[in-house]
């Protein structure tokens, strides 16, 4: 894909990473390859990063060719990074346990979808989650998931885990566990009996909260995300303007029933900031 900026053209070659992949695949030699042919001038990189994934001697090569790095999501602690794009998933888990013990008893244990402790995103979340709660001195108990697969054993893991009688209410901090914890209030007869709060959106989500099978949704808005980080990339690129900040915070969202039509068709793409 080539970008048209004045009299500059910026060409933007897609390297898809999925988790799966290891140091072998096409996309790590690419990458490399694009570095030692000096065909690369900037790295946009979006997602979940994983210290298996990319060595530091990776990054090393990245700085030692002055390649600025612009992260998407969560920045990689081992890399010299020019700047990172992501919400602030502290106040994102402060947000979550207020919905949550605004609506339950002190003695009401929560079900919480953790996610991966390998990553940055997930964990703080989950430490805004339990410094709310440490705070505003709430007791609740938590039952943590720390699976972030979608398969049949995490599904059933979920099931089991909101299915424990003390269970008052049930959150997630990451997309998949949500659509998980949706399927586990309908199979479990929980639906509308827990107060749930799932994380970003997808079809299914905006559907599970019309259902009332999800009380609330937190917005991490990915299409802001995206866009700072592109245009940071490119002015750097074009103009050497840099950002004021090396973290760059994207406001987040609490999606509801009554403000869901927001949401739907796509709308959201035109009200980032």
């Amino acid at each position: 894909m080539t970008i048209n900026m004045g009299t500059a053209n910026l060409v933007c070659t897609e390297l898809p990473f999925d988790d799966e992949a290891d140091r072998s695949s096409t996309s790590f030699v690419d990458l490399r390859r694009m570095v030692e042919e000096d065909r690369l001038d900037g790295l946009l990189a979006v997602g979940h990063i994983d210290r298996n994934k990319i060595s530091e001697a990776d990054w090393a090569c990245l700085e030692e060719n002055e390649i600025p790095i612009v992260f998407i999501n969560s920045a990689n602690p081992y890399s010299k990074y020019f700047c990172c794009v992501q919400p602030d998933y502290d106040i994102i888990g402060r947000t979550m346990a207020e919905l949550v013990t605004s609506h339950i008893p002190e003695f009401g244990s929560i079900f919480l979808c953790a996610g991966n402790p390998d990553w940055a995103s997930h964990t703080a979340v989950v430490r805004g989650f339990e410094r709310y709660l440490h705070e505003h001195g709430r007791t609740n108990r938590i039952y943590m998931d720390h699976m972030w697969t979608i398969d049949s054993v995490h599904a059933e893991a979920v099931l089991e885990g909101i299915q424990n009688p003390d269970v008052a209410a049930c959150c997630s901090v990451y997309s998949q566990g949500t659509f998980l914890l949706g399927q586990a209030l309908e199979a479990s007869g929980k639906a509308q009996r827990l107060f749930a709060v799932g994380s970003d959106l997808s079809e299914e989500t905006l559907e599970l909260i019309r259902r009332g099978v999800l009380n609330n949704s937190i917005q991490k808005n990915p299409y802001a995300q995206g866009y700072i980080g592109v245009r940071t990339l490119v002015e750097y690129l074009v103009s050497g303007k840099k950002p004021e900040d090396k973290t760059i915070y994207v406001g987040s969202e609490v999606v509801f029933a009554s403000n869901l039509t927001m949401y739907e068709h796509g709308r959201y793409h035109y009200h980032f900031f």
